[in-house]
């Protein structure tokens, strides 16, 4: 993963939901300058901020037995710009899950008003490395951004 952009979790229910937050910075490689002196976060790394949300989420979900890789996205809907100064609370759903992957309903929201919606799919594949090794990468990053959810 080249970005990673989900800062911290503030809850966790595996196996439902998971709400995180992205604090958005000119200090972040992908900011734009839109038009001079108006910066933004692309659209398109808010969609991938959901869905790392919405993999995070289902990696704890199956116990980090598998790796979610963005299948399809059915819907997405940027609504208002993002830009520099804003928090993003990302609240991603799972609407129905099998063995092989999962989907999912997410949205993102700034100081209280929806900014995006989208709905994914996400397949479940094994990962490339030794299952073992994977989990313990997996569970290191989780740590640092949501710890309550390694026990």
């Amino acid at each position: 993963m080249r970005f990673h952009l989900v800062d911290r979790f503030i809850n966790l229910e595996p196996g439902r939901s998971a709400t995180a937050i992205k604090a958005v910075s000119l200090a972040d490689d992908c900011t734009l300058d839109y038009q001079p002196g108006m910066a933004v976060f692309p659209a398109t790394m808010l969609l991938e901020a959901m869905a790392q949300t919405g993999g995070l989420l289902i990696i704890v979900s199956i116990d980090f037995a598998g790796l979610p890789v963005l299948a399809k996205v059915q819907d997405f809907r940027s609504i208002h710009p993002v830009r520099p100064g804003d928090r993003i609370i990302i609240e991603a759903r799972i609407d129905s899950m099998s063995r092989d992957g999962c989907r999912l309903s997410i949205e993102a929201v700034v100081d209280g008003n929806c900014v995006a919606q989208a709905k994914v799919i996400l397949a479940i594949t094994a990962p490339e490395e030794p299952v073992e090794d994977f989990r313990a990468r997996v569970r290191r990053r989780m740590l640092e951004i949501h710890p309550e959810a390694i026990r």
